[in-house]
């Protein structure tokens, strides 16, 4: 097994990104469950803050299995400049602007975990990865269910 000393760089960074990820899709959808007027969207956001605070848990429980330390979840600026973007947005895109949003967070999330499932070091983190994988991409599909205004 490994240790926290001996992860590579590349499990951490999966990790924190991943999980920064999933902060982001959850805080996201926190705004959107308040100031949205769509109970599509309402409901869609509801299952993002369930559905991303599972893959989170599942996360950080591979990790321990793996005796890897827990990543810490922290928004990079980019997103905390998106989360503000939204908070502030105006009632008329506020829609248009969290899914698309939403829309980009899964593509990179996506990438990040099919590319951690076919490359990553940890085997039980490359499996999670692609469970967590297999979420997002239903994620994906539904958000292109939705009316897209």
């Amino acid at each position: 097994m490994p240790t926290a000393s001996s992860v590579p760089s590349r499990t951490d960074a999966y990790l924190s990104r991943a999980s920064a990820g999933d902060r982001f899709e959850i805080a996201a959808s926190r705004i959107a469950v308040e100031r949205t007027a769509s109970p599509r969207i309402r409901a869609f956001a509801q299952r993002m803050i369930d559905e991303h605070t599972t893959t989170s848990e599942s996360l950080q429980a591979a990790a321990k299995e793996a005796r890897l330390l827990p990543v810490p979840p922290a928004l990079n600026l980019d997103q905390q400049r998106l989360l503000r973007q939204l908070s502030s947005m105006p009632a008329a895109g506020f829609d248009i602007g969290y899914l698309s949003g939403q829309r980009s967070a899964h593509q990179q999330a996506l990438t990040l975990h099919q590319g951690y499932a076919a490359h990553g070091e940890v085997p039980s983190l490359k499996a999670t990865a692609a469970k967590i994988s297999a979420v997002v991409q239903h994620h994906l599909d539904e958000l292109d269910a939705l009316p897209q205004h």
